[in-house]
């Protein structure tokens, strides 16, 4: 295998159109007791432990107990997510459906995922999507809270997988915000952006991808992965 890609799914795959979000609200409020301040707050590119800290960071809750009332929360949404969320919210992004099998059959090519899901949360939304099949191992929320710090959990895993050790320079993040190219560029990996889900590509240039998407259209995705990865060395 001579590449590693990497793919961030709400925003990037698929889209559950508000729905997962209003689960894990839903979760909060059930928990902490109180509605989630929620006005100028955007879940966007952060792991599922951080957008609930963040949410207890504006609420009056005792800090000793934070970490306890984070996984509760997170217990709490895992139960939540089956309620709110049904298969017809559930939408694959332009280009997804053709993408995934033509990147699957290439024997060059390892998928996995790195998102800021916890894994249980990337598994019912992929399963409902179809698409949870296409991807061996990832690194997740559930991992770390800090996305930045979620590729050598990736590397690790793809290593377990395949026997192989991907540099960063074989190695491609694919997502939709600044923070997937951030994570990406702390590790010195590549990255992809696509714009126009979450970000526009006048948002997203600014984190300096190695290239900016309009969709994950094949016609439009491979020639800018592969000619990134081309200028990588292969040992």
């Amino acid at each position: 295998m001579r590449c590693l890609l990497l793919f961030d799914i709400d925003g990037t795959l698929i889209s559950s159109q508000g729905k997962a979000f209003a689960a894990l609200l839903k979760a909060f409020r059930q928990v902490v007791g109180a509605e989630p301040p929620v006005e100028g707050f955007s879940p966007a590119g952060k792991t599922d432990p951080q957008i609930v800290s963040e949410l207890l960071n504006r609420v009056a809750t005792d800090h000793r107990k934070r970490n306890q009332l984070v996984a509760e929360v997170l217990a709490a949404y895992l139960e939540t997510l089956p309620e709110v969320v049904k298969k017809p919210h559930v939408r694959l992004l332009p280009g997804v459906a053709e993408l995934l099998p033509v990147l699957a059959e290439n024997p060059q090519v390892a998928l996995g995922l790195l998102t800021g899901n916890i894994r249980e949360g990337a598994q019912f939304k992929l399963e409902l999507a179809g698409l949870w099949h296409y991807f061996a191992f990832g690194a997740f929320g559930s991992d770390c809270s800090d996305r930045n710090q979620l590729l050598p959990y990736a590397w690790e895993r793809a290593h377990q997988r395949f026997g192989v050790r991907f540099s960063p320079e074989r190695t491609v993040i694919v997502g939709d915000t600044p923070a997937d190219v951030a994570c990406a560029k702390t590790w010195d990996a590549k990255a992809i952006a696509v714009a126009g889900h979450t970000f526009t590509a006048a948002r997203l240039l600014p984190a300096h991808p190695d290239g900016v998407l309009p969709s994950l259209s094949p016609e439009l995705f491979l020639p800018v992965c592969f000619s990134i990865l081309s200028r990588a060395p292969l040992a």
